[in-house]
């Protein structure tokens, strides 16, 4: 009863699923190869996984098809979080038209 229920949300949300997958794998790999160790290496790894599994639920929105899911996690799992929070922040603080004397603190 469980088990098909299971493999049918599975099959649905596979490239959702895949590239969460994809964005943990280089993250972990990209954080690996610049020598990061320990416990920052598995949570940004993790954030990039939940954040591409926020941003796959939306390419449908934006008239995206699902199967660039992969594609956008390998650009989030290669940019990573601390780069995609100073793109993001830059592009909210241009949009609202605020001038932040923090920006360098974010670099």
């Amino acid at each position: 009863m469980y088990k098909n229920t299971i493999l049918d949300w599975l099959q649905a949300n596979w490239p959702m699923i895949y590239a969460a997958l994809m964005a943990f794998v280089i993250a972990f790999g990209r954080l690996t190869y610049d020598g990061v160790g320990g416990r920052r290496k598995w949570v940004e790894a993790i954030f990039c996984g939940a954040v591409t599994m926020s941003a796959s639920t939306g390419l449908e929105f934006f008239g995206f098809s699902v199967t660039l899911a992969p594609f956008v996690g390998g650009v989030i799992g290669w940019l990573g979080i601390d780069k995609l929070r100073q793109l993001s922040h830059a592009i909210v603080d241009k949009k609202v038209g605020i001038k932040n004397d923090d920006d360098d603190k974010r670099n």
